[in-house]
C-alpha cells in the first residue's frame, strides 16, 4: 500500500472519529464544549511515519502517480470546502437574520466543522482515486 494511501486512511478514520465524537458530545454538552473533539485531529501528526524509507533501502516513497492523485484530491477538497463555506454562511445568515448579528461562537464552529469535512473529502477522494487508477 502506497504511503499517501496509508496517510489518507489515517485521516479518514481520524476525521470520522472526530465527527462521531462531536455529534455525541453535542447531545450532552452543547456546541461550544463539543469542539473539544477536534483534539483527535492531532493524530494526523503521525502521518510522517508513513513517508519514511525502510532502513537500508533506496526505494522511492512517492512517485508521479501519487502526486497526480494528491492534486486531484486537493481539487475535490477545494470544491467541497467552497460548497461547505457558502452553504454554512447562507444558513447562518438565514438563522440569525432576525437578530441582525451572528453570535461570535458560531465562527470557530464553522472552521472546526470545515476542517473535518475537508479532511474527509480529501482522504475519501484519495482512497477512491487509488482504487480507480489501480
Amino acid at each position: 500500500m502506497p504511503a499517501p494511501l496509508k496517510h489518507a486512511w489515517l485521516d479518514l478514520i481520524t476525521a470520522s472519529v472526530v465527527g462521531v465524537c462531536y455529534t455525541v458530545l453535542l447531545a450532552f454538552v452543547g456546541p461550544q464544549r463539543a469542539q473539544v473533539a477536534i483534539v483527535f485531529m492531532a493524530i494526523g501528526a503521525l502521518a510522517p511515519l508513513f513517508y519514511r524509507r525502510p532502513a537500508g533501502s533506496s526505494a522511492v516513497v512517492t512517485d508521479e502517480r501519487d502526486r497526480l492523485i494528491a492534486m486531484r484530491a486537493l481539487a475535490i477538497a477545494w470544491a467541497v470546502m467552497w460548497l461547505f463555506f457558502v452553504s454554512f454562511c447562507m444558513i447562518t445568515w438565514q438563522l440569525h437574520a432576525a437578530a441582525g448579528t451572528v453570535r461570535v461562537d458560531v465562527l470557530p464552529l464553522m472552521v472546526t466543522i470545515g476542517w473535518v469535512i475537508v479532511t474527509l473529502a480529501r482522504s475519501l477522494s484519495v482512497v477512491v482515486l487509488y482504487r480507480r487508477m489501480a
